[in-house]
């Protein structure tokens, strides 16, 4: 049996995870099926397998996750039992692959139903040190488990702050043409770009068209997870317009069709 993963989705399975997902920050004190663990647990190996410069480790189940990795209770509600951390080299482009597929990752939990966030900061990274391998870093967390379907105020109003940040289509990207003759898949993988998560939250990424190439880029001034987001809104976009083409790596990276 094929291992599930993003890329065995269909087109119309991937659009729907991305509809689904948001960053879930209230969590149900409810174990995860085993079906679903062991999927999760799967496509990370496929990952892991391919790429040398990053590597995803689900633990769990835990008592209580939060506070084994000592996530912020002013941020987070309730309890998730399960958790994946990231370590990575210590340079942009392993962040901006582990960004791309960590976020695999996420649309997969959100296919199987589950809730998941990018934390990057609110975490005490001593107590997850040791999953870092040599020459690697841990530089990222995510917590997996049920959504509370009446999430409490104040993790509401954080992610009504977290959303209203979000750019808009047209200020995403500098062009030589008008907005309205940039052709429309473009557009829309912006909307994707907009509607995906931000390790950071603060989505420093922005795009170019002109003499009909399209680049990406990310505000290195930002701080230090910006290619972790650069790698997210790549992902997004390529997924949204129904993966035609392929990104170049790094910084100033161009779409090309193929």
């Amino acid at each position: 049996m094929d291992v599930m993963t993003l890329s065995n989705l269909s087109y119309e399975d991937k659009m729907a995870a991305m509809d689904r997902r948001i960053s879930s920050r209230a969590y149900l004190d409810q174990e995860i099926e085993e079906e679903k663990i062991d999927a999760l647990k799967e496509a990370i190996d496929e990952i892991n397998k391919n790429n040398e410069k990053f590597y995803l480790e689900l633990h769990g189940p835990c008592e209580d996750a939060g506070k084994e990795v000592g996530i912020s209770s002013s941020m987070f509600a309730g309890t998730f039992h399960y958790y994946v951390t990231i370590s990575s080299e210590v340079n942009y482009l392993a962040q901006e692959y582990y960004g791309w597929y960590a976020e695999e990752i996420i649309l997969l939990a959100a296919h199987l139903g589950l809730g998941t966030c990018w934390v990057a900061g609110t975490y005490k990274k001593e107590l997850v040190a040791d999953t870092a391998l040599e020459g690697q870093r841990n530089d990222a967390i995510i917590p997996i488990g049920y959504e509370m379907e009446k999430v409490p105020l104040k993790q509401r109003t954080i992610r009504r702050t977290l959303v209203s940040r979000n750019k808009k289509p047209k200020k995403l990207i500098d062009s030589d043409v008008d907005f309205n003759d940039i052709p429309d898949w473009i557009k829309k993988g912006l909307d994707a770009v907009i509607d995906g998560p931000s390790a950071i939250n603060l989505q420093p990424v922005s795009f170019s068209y002109k003499d009909g190439v399209l680049r990406a880029h990310f505000d290195e001034s930002v701080g230090r997870w910006e290619a972790v987001d650069f790698g997210i809104a790549k992902l997004h976009f390529h997924l949204a317009v129904g993966e035609i083409g392929h990104w170049d790596e790094g910084q100033d990276s161009i779409y090309h069709l193929d």
